[in-house]
């Protein structure tokens, strides 16, 4: 939730700087919110990690059996869908969120509703916390690709920018 509190503040910056044309604007809001999400996500996921133990046996009363695996599988999808959010509000924001609703509905839709069923079948909950993860993986690999297009960023220049220490690194203007 709290990174889903970025994206949302981004909605309102993008449908400006989408109706002025302003793409420089969409870029530096991109990396900016990308950086954001991703220190947030890191930092949320090594505090739970470290604490999750404790924080579920104390939550179930200790009537549940922590499983370290399936634990960090179900955080590692939790980031992956934390980093989603801040592209995700730039279709969004832009009107372009469409063209990528067929693939969600096959990606987090149909597709892990029949692995998450043999997977539960064959390998029980580390088999559907996996599907849950693929789920997450594959729709984070499709808004990011779809956003980065949208901007003209190849995923180089996008990777140096986020993690530079000026915005846009890799593209001088931003």
């Amino acid at each position: 939730q709290p990174i889903a509190a970025i994206g949302r503040a981004l909605d309102v910056e993008v449908s400006l700087a989408f109706g002025a044309g302003d793409m420089k604007r969409l870029e530096v809001l991109l990396v900016r919110g990308v950086r954001g999400a991703l220190l947030l996500s890191t930092t949320l996921s090594a505090v739970i990690i470290v604490l999750g133990s404790w924080l579920f046996t104390h939550w179930t009363a200790g009537q549940i059996t922590f499983n370290p695996l399936l634990f960090g599988i179900l955080v590692a999808a939790g980031t992956c869908g934390g980093l989603t959010v801040v592209p995700l509000a730039l279709l969004t924001g832009s009107n372009r969120h469409v063209a990528i609703a067929p693939l969600y509905l096959a990606l987090c839709g149909a597709l892990p509703v029949a692995i998450a069923y043999l997977a539960l079948r064959d390998h029980g909950l580390i088999g559907l916390a996996y599907a849950i993860l693929a789920s997450e993986f594959l729709f984070m690999i499709l808004v990011f690709r779809r956003t980065l297009a949208k901007c003209s960023f190849t995923l180089g220049m996008f990777v140096s920018a986020v993690l530079g220490a000026r915005d846009g690194a890799a593209r001088g203007a931003l």
